[in-house]
């Protein structure tokens, strides 16, 4: 019997097994935050998912998601702390790596260190790595450690031999992708921070600003997954409403990387460092700032908000404002005007220019953005143009041209968190600056954070006192987002489009669900049937329609193990109690589970009466009449009501009274339910005997049979015949005898139905 209950048990956690496997996670997985599918709008249509080739910033995006690394920027701090690996250890030149155990790929093998070496030796080159176990490798380096313990840290994992990867380790992984079109990635079930909350993130590539705005207005798409333009959330139309006028959709401000400078380019009268700085101080930064929105001033191609590499002992060119004798507001250029006749830039001729200090002309460039293309730069570079010129400067501006050839040219750049960046800034390629590479230089190799920070300050110090360029303003990374579907983004520098945001995004909760489950009976005899019924509510009482329900049982079997709820809010199934020799009572669990609600459980007992059934015990003998002092065998077969043989059966045997003597019943081999025992009586007197059997099984009704044996007591010899007269029944006699064998006869064919 309890094999029958463990099988019973065994089949009913396949089946909810297979329904898990079926619905893609587990209930907790599936209610509360967990589910839905995001989409954002991307520009870059080739999509490069290999992480040696990528260059654009929505490749990486994805990047980040399917692949892992061993280190990751922590949002707040802005500090490498290990990921996938546990801990790292720095002595001398090496740095010793240690792995989590728990980190896999998404074909569930182990994330081990011969994969680390093979992706920093073979994939990425210029690394030396040992392998000391298969979770712990030793990076070596002569140089260019301290860029490993930041940027090297975080370069995306790859799997041992995958060439091409196509074997991620990330939180996400690789579901689809059409060339210049898509990408789809869904939640890695296997990932050991845990299965992130969205289903599916899925990367569409638009062609420009207005179709994505468009489409974000109208809830096609959920993000726009670039960096706007201050003027984008509001200029951009649809069904005459911007961005900033739809309900449904949020503009977010985080410090951004990208920033506005005057660059100077080291030709003609520029080549000159001591004219750099006398142009520096005549950049007006704050009017700057008051013409361009979502900015602050700033002295550093870095921004501020990376504070540990941020230097905040910069030389600050900033010719600010001052008011003249009419309470006006002007640019105060008393300082760069006091620096260039210091430096002997002097009108020597007369002609309404200035000349350098050995009289020879001075004339120069400036190229800006036209008001078509950028109204508010174009604005500060006629301003710096006009400024310029009434300091008696002979300045022309164009708004088209190459850069390189212009002396002055205002311009974009931008410098993420990664402090090595900065040897990559394009306003420092014409530059050869000795003490600046070496400040660089040491950063890089500096495995000390300390010494390194040291460095990193050292080199932007020297920008801001070589001026190679003027920075003027940093920007605010400006994003948009549908705020009524998905919530859990996470706020960095640089953005919310960010690994941290979508590891935690999820569907924003419509409350919590209430589940109740009943059966249609109390109680049911073991192996019948009960009607299941679940009910699911949300908050207000509303029937639920859709809600995933599961149920399942200690013993016991489903007609349906899961399924959905209908318009009425419920599920019905049936469930087939197991075989059981005793009462028990049988917990019923139901659990639901939606997206966007939290999900319930609840459970109900159902009572299982064991099915009795009786014995059926027929006795019969060898012989029967013995002379005294014989024996015979008595026989005996058990059989249900079906007249099945019973085995396993206790067999008692009794006589009832002295003189006879009876053997142990013995089963019969071969035949289930059959005994056989020896019967021998021992009379000085004519004797019949009753030879009465019971027979005794759990969970059944004890049956009883009976036989008689005669045992005679004069060795053979014939009874003398007596003579007997006997009366004849009247009619009425015979009557009541009829009636009475009927009844016999009833009875015992309704024992035998049964």
């Amino acid at each position: 019997m309890k094999a029958k209950l463990l099988a019973m048990a065994f089949a009913a956690l396949l089946s909810l097994s297979f329904a898990a496997s079926v619905l893609g996670a587990t209930p907790e997985e599936m209610s509360g935050m967990y589910g839905g599918d995001f989409t954002i709008a991307v520009k870059d249509p080739a999509l490069e998912l290999n992480p040696k080739l990528a260059t654009d910033d929505a490749s990486w995006n994805i990047i980040d998601l399917l692949y892992d690394s061993l280190g990751r920027m922590d949002p707040v701090t802005l500090e490498v702390v290990p990921w996938v690996a546990e801990s790292w250890t720095v002595e001398g030149d090496d740095v010793t790596v240690v792995l989590k155990p728990s980190a896999v790929w998404h074909d569930g093998s182990a994330v081990t260190a011969s994969d680390v070496e093979y992706t920093y030796e073979m994939f990425y080159t210029g690394y030396s790595v040992n392998v000391v176990s298969p979770t712990e490798a030793v990076f070596t380096f002569a140089s260019g450690g301290g860029m490993f313990m930041t940027e090297g840290l975080q370069k995306p994992l790859v799997k041992s031999q995958d060439s091409s990867p196509s074997q991620g380790c990330g939180a996400f992984e690789l579901l689809d992708r059409v060339a210049g079109d898509h990408v789809t990635i869904g939640a890695y079930d296997g990932y050991f921070e845990g299965r992130p909350y969205l289903d599916t993130i899925e990367f569409i590539v638009y062609p420009d600003m207005d179709t994505a705005a468009v489409d974000l207005m109208d809830q096609t798409i959920d993000m726009i997954g670039w960096t706007l333009s201050s003027t984008d959330p509001t200029d951009i139309r649809s069904n005459n409403k911007t961005i900033l006028d739809q309900p449904h959709l949020a503009v977010v401000n985080n410090p951004g990387f990208e920033f506005l400078y005057f660059g100077f380019n080291p030709i003609d009268e520029l080549t000159s460092e001591e004219l750099r700085v006398a142009l520096a101080m005549l950049v007006n930064k704050d009017l700057y700032a008051s013409v361009e929105p979502n900015t602050f001033v700033t002295h550093s191609p870095m921004t501020k908000y990376n504070g540990y590499w941020y230097s905040t002992s910069l030389v600050k060119y900033n010719a600010g404002y001052f008011f003249d004798a009419t309470g006006r507001q002007s640019t105060n250029y008393y300082a760069g005007l006091h620096e260039l006749e210091r430096l002997g830039y002097f009108d020597r001729d007369c002609d309404g220019w200035r000349e350098a200090p050995d009289g020879s002309s001075v004339s120069m460039t400036m190229l800006g953005p036209s008001i078509n293309d950028d109204l508010r730069k174009n604005t500060m570079a006629m301003d710096y143009r006009v400024l310029l010129s009434n300091m008696d400067l002979d300045i022309t501006m164009s708004t088209t041209g190459d850069p390189a050839t212009f002396d002055i040219v205002l311009g974009m750049g931008e410098l993420g968190l990664e402090p090595s960046a900065i040897r990559d800034l394009p306003m420092l390629a014409d530059y050869t600056f000795g003490d600046l590479d070496a400040a660089l230089d040491a950063a890089d190799d500096a495995l000390d954070r300390e010494t390194r920070q040291m460095y990193v300050h050292e080199a932007q110090n020297l920008i801001s006192t070589h001026v190679p360029f003027v920075p003027i303003l940093m920007y605010d990374a400006i994003e948009a987002y549908n705020r009524v579907t998905f919530t859990g983004w996470v706020d960095m520098t640089g953005g919310i489009n960010n690994f941290w945001s979508f590891t935690d995004l999820h569907m924003i909760r419509s409350g919590s669900l209430t589940i109740s489950v009943e059966t249609s009976v109390a109680a049911v005899d073991s192996g019948g049937n009960a009607t299941v019924t679940v009910r699911v509510l949300d908050s207000t009482g509303g029937s639920v329609e859709g809600a995933n329900v599961e149920l399942s049982a200690d013993v016991g079997a489903f007609l349906l193990g899961t399924g959905t709820t209908d318009s009425l809010g419920e599920f019905q199934t049936t469930f087939t109690a197991p075989a059981a020799s005793d009462v028990a009572d049988i917990e019923i669990m139901a659990t639901t589970f939606l997206a966007t609600y939290e999900g319930a459980t609840v459970s109900t007992k159902i009572t299982v009466h064991p099915v009795v059934s009786t014995l059926m015990v027929t006795v019969g003998r060898q012989t029967s009449v013995l002379e005294s002092g014989a024996s015979t065998t008595v026989t005996v077969v058990i059989t249900d009501q079906d007249l099945i043989p019973v085995d396993g059966c206790a067999v008692y045997m009794v006589v009832d009274h002295a003189g006879a003597t009876l053997g142990s019943p013995t089963p019969v081999a071969g035949s289930p339910g059959q005994f056989t025992a020896s019967f021998t009586g021992n009379v000085t007197t004519d004797t019949s005997f009753k030879v009465t059997v019971t027979a005794v099984k759990d969970g059944s009704e004890t049956g009883t049979g009976f036989t008689n044996v005669l045992v005679r007591s004069w060795g053979g010899v014939e009874p003398p015949q007596i003579e007997k007269i006997e009366s004849i029944p009247d009619v009425g006699i015979l009557a009541m005898i009829s009636v009475t064998l009927v009844a016999l006869l009833v009875i015992a064919y309704r024992r035998r139905e049964h």
